[in-house]
């Protein structure tokens, strides 16, 4: 199924100014084209309605935005789910009010490797899989954004380090 993107309006897509139509936010825009280009499905996620809503769509359209589905799942989502939530479904929530979660809940079962990228916004301890010279399989390093540091102390950058196998929860796997 394909990635589905639900994006606020108000403090997102624009500048906050409800029930004003606020600055465009180009730079999220630009990044919701390119998931759209990749295939990502777009959802206009937003309290607005009515004219409000049309005011809001109006001005995605002039700054070259277009959506699969507005306050709904796509419908392939709901086809394949065979059903119609009131809950909007999608892989992502970009908002401006979003908490994000801590990365032991959200990830619990994660055992795939952090990628450069996503070290470089991690803010949580990572497990590195590697065979020490006592023999355990891994240790904890503490990361502050692409900065991570060992139980040492030494702290290097995650563009010094490209080998080390960083996860975000112990993992059997073995280097």
């Amino acid at each position: 199924m394909r990635k589905a993107i639900a994006i606020d309006f108000d403090g997102c897509l624009c500048t906050e100014a409800y029930p004003e139509i606020g600055e465009p936010n180009w730079q999220v825009i630009q990044k919701a084209k390119q998931e759209q280009r990749a295939g990502a499905g777009l959802i206009l996620w937003t309290v607005r309605e009515g004219p409000l809503l049309q005011e809001a769509m109006d001005a995605c359209k002039r700054w070259g935005l277009t959506f699969d589905a507005v306050n709904e799942s796509l419908p392939d989502w709901m086809e394949a789910y065979n059903n119609r939530p009131r809950k909007v479904g999608a892989s992502e929530y970009w908002d401006d009010r979003a908490v994000r979660m801590p990365a032991k809940e959200r990830l619990i079962y994660r055992t795939k490797r952090l990628t450069a990228a996503e070290l470089k916004m991690w803010t949580d301890p990572v497990w590195c899989s590697c065979r020490t010279m006592d023999g355990t399989d891994g240790f904890w390093c503490l990361c502050d954004k692409g900065i991570i540091t060992a139980p040492s102390g030494q702290s290097f950058s995650v563009d010094e380090i490209p080998d080390w196998r960083l996860y975000p929860n112990r993992t059997e796997v073995t280097p």
